[in-house]
C-alpha cells in the first residue's frame, strides 16, 4: 500500500541522516568542496556555495536511495512468516531470552557496583 512506500522512504531517510552521516561526503570536507568549484570550475564564491549545496543535496537522496533498495532487497527476500510461527517465536523464544538479559544485566550491575564502591 501507499502508506507501507511512504515508510520505507521515511526510514531510509532517518537511516541516512542518523547512521550515515546525512549529506557529508566521506572523506570531502565542504571547504575542500568549495574550493574545488571556486579554483578549477572558476566559479565565484557565492555559486561554489550554491554547487557544493546542490552535491549535499544529491549525495543525500543518492544515500537514501541505497537505503531504500537495501530495504527492498531485504524484504523481497525472506519468507513471510505465518501468524502463529511470530506467536511461538515470541512466547517460546524471545520473552525467555529477554528476561534471561534481564536477569544477567542486574547481576552484571550488581558486580560492577560492589567492585567500585
Amino acid at each position: 500500500t501507499m502508506g507501507e512506500l511512504v515508510e520505507v522512504v521515511v526510514i531510509g531517510g532517518l537511516m541516512t541522516a542518523l547512521f550515515l552521516g546525512g549529506w557529508s561526503l566521506p572523506w570531502i570536507s565542504d571547504e575542500a568542496l568549495i574550493r574545488f568549484f571556486a579554483t578549477s570550475m572558476e566559479f565565484g564564491r557565492n555559486m561554489a556555495n550554491v554547487l557544493a549545496m546542490l552535491v549535499h543535496v544529491g549525495v543525500f537522496f543518492a544515500k537514501v536511495l541505497i537505503m531504500i533498495v537495501l530495504q527492498m532487497l531485504i524484504r523481497w527476500g525472506q519468507p513471510r512468516f505465518r501468524y502463529d510461527q511470530v506467536m511461538d517465536l515470541g512466547w517460546k523464544i524471545m520473552l525467555p531470552l529477554s528476561l534471561a538479559n534481564i536477569v544477567v544485566t542486574g547481576f552484571v550491575v550488581l558486580l560492577l557496583r560492589d567492585i567500585t564502591a
